[in-house]
């Protein structure tokens, strides 16, 4: 499912008041693509994947991964599995093992790191563990992977996908295709 409407007429990855200033309209959207994603949830018996995938301003040629990991702390590499909306998929593999769990966010389980592989350049992956100081704005993640990602509990993980005006300017087959395989081999990985 995806909203194409302007984020001034409904913003659906923010909380229902913020995301529709109370207009009975957007709210009755915002309630219609919030009961979307739980039905296709309940639908899926296994584990799962989200991806809330979202456009940004930013000039440069990259892609901004949100895992719900604020980028102080993916720049000091001070987070666990515990605080992020990818959580099941580290329990699955990892256990308790942060060190391994770190491969699912930059290392060569990571959807960045299919992404690299792409010629397409993400935040984090292998090639951009941190976000540095030139960024002024790092999306960690929305509403959508808060509320529906496996951080709070549940087998479906979330992860936020900003594309830099950059990239949606060349937003072509080639370019499509390339994202797509990058998130094929990232999934056939880490979830089948």
């Amino acid at each position: 499912m995806y909203n194409l409407l302007r984020r001034s007429k409904l913003d659906a990855n923010r909380e229902v008041n913020e995301a529709t200033c109370n207009v009975s309209d957007a709210i009755k959207a915002f309630q219609d693509y919030n009961n979307f994603i739980c039905k296709a949830r309940s639908a899926i018996s296994d584990r799962g994947l989200l991806l809330d995938i979202h456009g940004s301003a930013d000039q440069k040629q990259r892609t901004e991964l949100g895992y719900l990991i604020h980028s102080k702390h993916l720049d000091s590499e001070s987070y666990s599995k515990d605080v992020t909306s990818i959580r099941s998929l580290g329990r699955h593999w990892c256990g308790d093992d942060n060190n391994c769990f770190k491969n699912f966010i930059c290392g060569n389980r990571s959807l960045g790191h299919f992404m690299n592989l792409e010629g397409l350049h993400a935040v984090p992956s292998p090639e951009n563990k941190k976000v540095k100081l030139d960024v002024v704005h790092y999306f960690s993640g929305g509403f959508t992977v808060a509320k529906y990602g496996s951080r709070d509990g549940g087998d479906i993980d979330g992860i936020q996908m900003e594309f830099s005006r950059e990239i949606r300017s060349r937003w072509g087959e080639n370019t499509r295709n390339k994202i797509v395989n990058a998130i094929l081999c990232f999934h056939r990985l880490n979830y089948t």
